[in-house]
């Protein structure tokens, strides 16, 4: 488990560690959470948010459901563009209001 505000997971495989500044949307997660190139791998917690707890419980039911088989993840080129999409929404963000409604 990694803690606090920085990312940093020196225990973890580097080529499965997730090294990104702190950011609303972290590259090459899938829906924040699904490691893009290997999607079994998750991360949780891992944007910088407003609403910190809500967002941890709505992503800890998200992954639930996939681990389930209740939701099926997109192929990788279909989690990519989503990811692109998110990713050009959060570089229109200029200021607290933006951020929070990001």
């Amino acid at each position: 488990m990694g803690t606090g505000y920085q990312h940093s997971i020196p225990f973890m495989e580097k080529s499965i560690r997730l090294e990104t500044p702190n950011l609303p949307y972290p590259s090459g997660l899938y829906k924040c959470i699904f490691w893009q190139s290997n999607p079994q791998l998750m991360y949780l917690g891992m944007p910088n948010q407003a609403y910190t707890m809500p967002m941890f419980d709505a992503q800890a039911y998200y992954a639930k459901e996939v681990v389930l088989g209740k939701i099926s993840l997109p192929s990788e080129e279909e989690r990519q563009a989503d990811i692109d999409a998110w990713k050009e929404k959060e570089s229109s963000i200029t200021g607290a209001v933006d951020f929070i409604n990001f």
